[in-house]
């Protein structure tokens, strides 16, 4: 709802009626003070204009020289008080508009503030994640080092440890073989006892030895049929437990005659 004297918006409650053209305005542009009651006889300033006065007979008639008198064309003067309410609306008017316009400036030069803030917030915050991404690369990378590192010493070390158990094999397996004798040209038979083969053999060549110095006695090679064996037997690998008890099988044998 417009003030019908000043044009602008309005609450109903606000201003006053007409009750004669229904229009409404602001108590102040029709000079109804707050909290007067308008009786039903009032009219707003356009229809009291509209309005005819009443005739009367004992008014005197003023000449056509008077200053009253308007000439036709000329607008009619606006009465000062009217003319002063208005400028004085206008300067409110400007003035309201220069405060709205202020706060509206301060608004945004504190938007833009904020806007700098937050992004030399997010720029800190890339910042930061780049450090956090080049850190986690060069933990990678050690980590990575020292596994590589580790795996290629326990490599070596394991390279290190199968290289002594192999030279342990063979030093054992060397002396092992200072325990072995080998006996040649014995008959083989099916169901033979080659231990006591062995020790009937010592016995001949005057050496004698008991089980427990024998660790291990058997014929070697592929088995033969029946008369390859008789042809030629396969001899007995002997392992003694004692190098002593070899030397002194050998030593018989070789001064034993044939």
């Amino acid at each position: 709802m417009k003030c019908s004297a000043c044009g602008k918006f309005m609450a109903a409650v606000e201003g006053v009626t007409c009750p004669k053209c229904d229009r409404k305005s602001h108590r102040a542009c029709v000079k109804v003070p707050e909290g007067v009651q308008v009786q039903p006889t009032w009219l707003c300033p356009d229809c009291k204009i509209r309005t005819p006065r009443k005739s009367d007979q004992n008014t005197p008639v003023r000449g056509l020289n008077s200053e009253n008198i308007i000439k036709q064309g000329e607008e009619k003067p606006q009465s000062p008080v009217v003319q002063g309410f208005k400028e004085s609306e206008l300067a409110l008017e400007i003035r309201k508009f220069r405060e709205e316009l202020r706060e509206t400036r301060e608004e945004f030069r504190s938007f833009r503030q904020e806007m700098f803030d937050l992004r030399n917030s997010i720029k800190s915050c890339e910042e930061r994640l780049d450090t956090l991404e080049n850190k986690y690369i060069r933990l990678e990378e050690q980590q990575t080092l020292i596994e590589s590192k580790n795996v290629c010493g326990k490599i070596q070390d394991l390279e290190t440890i199968i290289a002594d158990l192999r030279a342990d094999l063979n030093d054992r397996d060397q002396e092992l073989l200072y325990n072995d004798i080998e006996v040649a040209g014995i008959p083989e038979e099916g169901a033979e006892n080659v231990l006591h083969i062995v020790t009937a053999c010592a016995t001949k060549l005057g050496v004698t030895i008991e089980e427990r110095d024998i660790v291990s006695c058997v014929r070697v090679g592929p088995m033969r049929d029946e008369q390859s064996r008789l042809a030629k037997p396969r001899p007995i690998v002997v392992r003694l437990a004692r190098r002593h008890t070899r030397d002194t099988l050998l030593r018989a044998a070789r001064v034993r005659p044939p």
